[in-house]
């Protein structure tokens, strides 16, 4: 027996009837199966549509997450915040590591985007040792990244230029 592979009208069908069942672990399952394909592909609007619907039923922080990607590349910054501060929490509760470094990125990023570089550099010291902890070379690399953006928004070049160079000649 083959491997069976739902497509997208299966899976929405079956949050649907998950929803109405009240299985909410269903539901948040195949919404974070969704989300993630559809941030893949930039299908904002969607994800933030169906993470909505998801989190009524259940608090995930994969959920949380996905929402607040959607929300901060939809403009609603604020919104995108609110929901890292609560995935970070229950990141942090769950005791996924990796989870709550790529959720202080996200909240870095968002400070960020509001103009407070300050935050921004606080949220990516905060993650960065994290994501080299356990092991995320990518969350690692993109810390580094995001960090010398905010120096060359600061006008810091000489800084941003050295945490760009960290990110491609660290040993990551």
């Amino acid at each position: 027996m083959g491997v069976i592979v739902a497509n997208e009208l299966q899976l929405l069908e079956v949050f649907r009837l998950a929803a109405l069942g009240g299985e909410s672990g269903i539901a948040t399952e195949v919404s974070d199966r969704l989300s993630g394909s559809w941030l893949a592909v930039s299908r904002f609007r969607d994800v933030d549509d169906l993470t909505a619907r998801t989190l009524e039923l259940e608090r995930s922080p994969t959920t949380l997450n996905r929402a607040g990607q959607a929300k901060n590349t939809l403009g609603d910054l604020r919104g995108a915040l609110i929901l890292y501060q609560e995935s970070v929490g229950l990141f942090e509760a769950s005791g996924d590591r990796a989870g709550v470094a790529a959720t202080l990125n996200n909240i870095g990023a968002v400070y960020n985007g509001l103009g407070d570089r300050q935050q921004a550099l606080d949220y990516y010291s905060r993650a960065l040792p994290i994501s080299e902890e356990v092991g995320d070379r990518a969350g690692v690399a993109t810390t580094l990244n995001n960090i010398g953006l905010v120096y060359d928004g600061l006008g810091d070049r000489h800084q941003a230029l050295d945490y760009r160079q960290a990110t491609i000649t660290s040993d990551i």
